[in-house]
């Protein structure tokens, strides 16, 4: 087994070179063979994370990501944790401290175990295709709140209004082919 001497916590390291505020929490297991035999509910350290025996595991018995063994975290175990938040397409997000919820309702789905919330139309949504590093849109009247671009953070160069067309030339062309939308404020 290896010897811990550190141990990092929201990027956050901490010596823990004495042993004596982890000695009881978990073994490192240096492959995947368990050094010793685990009960459920116990801690290992496995590929340099701290993972949870979900089935008991023999000694000399194989470790199992996600089969006899998941990753953990000690937030998660000590009760905190919160959500994974996803786009709409269900990519993960950067998890951050608070969440805080503009013009929207919250669903709670027990079925899926997930918690939807649904931004609220500010009015008519109109939507186009990235073209480029050019984004149009025609029929355009009144007061308009976006551009929005699926999955893409992008900065706006210039914008053209001729008639009831608005062009949005954008700083570059990493949102090509991306679908995008501008709502028109009732």
């Amino acid at each position: 087994m290896a010897a811990v001497t550190s141990v990092t916590v929201g990027g956050v390291v901490y010596d823990i070179s004495d042993e004596t505020s982890l000695a009881n929490m978990a073994t490192v297991e240096d492959s995947s063979t368990a050094s010793k035999a685990y009960s459920v509910g116990e801690f290992l350290i496995f590929d340099g994370k701290l993972c949870k025996v979900t089935t008991a595991i023999s000694q000399g018995g194989t470790i199992t990501l996600n089969t006899n063994v998941v990753k953990t975290t000690i937030t998660d175990e000590l009760g905190g944790g919160g959500h994974v938040i996803k786009n709409s397409s269900g990519t993960d997000m950067t998890q951050r401290d608070a969440l805080q919820f503009n013009g929207a309702s919250i669903t709670d789905d027990s079925t899926n175990n997930k918690t939807i919330v649904t931004i609220e139309a500010l009015g008519t949504k109109l939507t186009s295709t990235v073209s480029g590093n050019t984004l149009a849109f025609t029929n355009v009247s009144g007061v308009v709140d976006g551009p929005y671009i699926q999955d893409v953070l992008v900065g706006i160069d210039s914008v053209s209004v001729s008639g009831t067309t608005v062009t949005y030339t954008l700083s570059d062309a990493s949102a090509n082919g991306k679908t995008a939308y501008i709502w028109l404020r009732s």
